[in-house]
């Protein structure tokens, strides 16, 4: 889970938006006085954190579109006319 985050925030880094992935270094850098391991605990959390937000946002898009796609057309009830034939 931690890795597709990480992926995915590196990925569009390459792309160029980078908020993802400045986040990432932020936390990194900001819990590198208390070592290597709590830095990687920290960055890998939050990658976690981002690879499961955008797969429940994946998942969402693919239900609704499956819903779009396999959704049933009801036709209407038949109305008698008001004219009566002769």
């Amino acid at each position: 889970l931690w890795v597709g985050g990480h992926i995915v925030a590196k990925s569009l880094s390459d792309l160029g938006f980078t908020p993802l992935y400045d986040v990432s270094h932020w936390i990194l850098e900001s819990l590198a006085s208390l070592g290597p391991v709590v830095a990687w605990f920290g960055d890998t959390i939050y990658s976690a954190i981002l690879g499961l937000v955008l797969g429940l946002i994946l998942v969402a898009v693919m239900f609704g579109v499956n819903k779009v796609r396999h959704r049933t057309v009801v036709p209407a009830p038949a109305v008698e006319s008001p004219v009566k034939e002769r």
